[in-house]
């Protein structure tokens, strides 16, 4: 939340009839994605080693979603990270550790 009040967030009362930096259709689009689009069934077909990473402070996606997927995933291994939803760019150097490892288990 700090990340993105101070480098998303605008101040002051929002404007909804001046213009915007959001694309009013292709956010229509993702929350019809979002809503419709179901491949849970099929998670238990993937053989490739799967590395789930959620933030446990994400307000955008629950911690309990990447909880889930890992389960349905077999032999997938979850991470829990902290930095919110932006947490690749609020914890980086984290992040890419976590990543990194995943990758190259044996350096």
């Amino acid at each position: 939340a700090d990340w993105y009040e101070q480098h998303v967030a605008e101040s002051g009362a929002i404007n909804f009839d001046g213009a915007s930096r959001i694309n009013l259709g292709l956010t229509v689009e993702r929350i019809d994605m979002l809503l419709t689009y179901q491949r849970a069934d099929a998670l238990n077909q993937v053989r490739a080693p799967t590395l789930v990473v959620g933030a446990r402070d994400d307000g955008i996606v629950p911690f309990n979603h990447s909880e889930k997927l890992a389960q349905l995933v077999p032999g997938a291994r979850l991470q829990a990270l902290d930095g919110g939803h932006f947490s690749p760019v609020t914890s980086t150097d984290t992040f890419a550790g976590v990543v990194s490892s995943f990758l190259n288990p044996h350096p």
